[in-house]
């Protein structure tokens, strides 16, 4: 009975891996070269402010005619944008909804905190592929439960991950 429930939970955890390191992985050891990493990415550096840069950002990728699809932001991030107010720190909020920022960013966002703070990424993120190689497995090991009374559950599965694209994607540095 608690197998199936066990098997969510290391799905769940090995997924939010998987998500990280196709963010932002170094490629060391078993972890994929994330997309912050990837050569042929494009950088927008900090222009003065958050809204000049997301703007400069958006308009990079628009005005070479790609396709936005997506916004990727830490959540302590995208907070920050949510606070922003007219006159620094107590006029009106500048967005009343998240929908208002994603109409400012021109796509939908979403957040991970496989992002590391003051960096989002924007993209036509059909452009990123994970390829899943067979099926995923929970794996019981008990050969120490005679010894000492232990075992071992583990989670396997065997992906890729590439972008197809990798000018398609812009990293964007929100701290400056």
């Amino acid at each position: 009975m608690v197998r199936p429930s066990v098997e969510v939970q290391l799905r769940d955890d090995t997924l939010t891996a998987i998500e990280r390191d196709v963010l932002s992985g170094d490629g060391e050891d078993d972890r994929f070269t994330g997309i912050l990493e990837a050569s042929g990415l494009q950088i927008q550096e900090y222009v003065g402010d958050l809204l000049s840069t997301l703007s400069t950002a958006k308009y990079k990728m628009l005005g070479q005619e790609r396709t936005i699809t997506g916004w990727a932001f830490n959540p302590l991030d995208l907070q920050a944008l949510e606070m922003l107010r007219e006159n620094g720190t107590n006029g009106a909020f500048l967005f009343k909804s998240r929908s208002e920022i994603e109409g400012f960013l021109g796509a939908p966002i979403v957040t991970s905190l496989g992002l590391p703070v003051g960096r989002a990424i924007v993209a036509d993120w059909n452009q990123a592929e994970l390829l899943p190689v067979g099926d995923d497995e929970l794996i019981f090991d008990g050969k120490n439960r005679t010894e000492n009374n232990t075992f071992r559950l583990m989670f396997e599965g065997r992906y890729g991950f590439r972008t197809r694209k990798p000018f398609d994607f812009v990293s964007v540095d929100l701290l400056g």
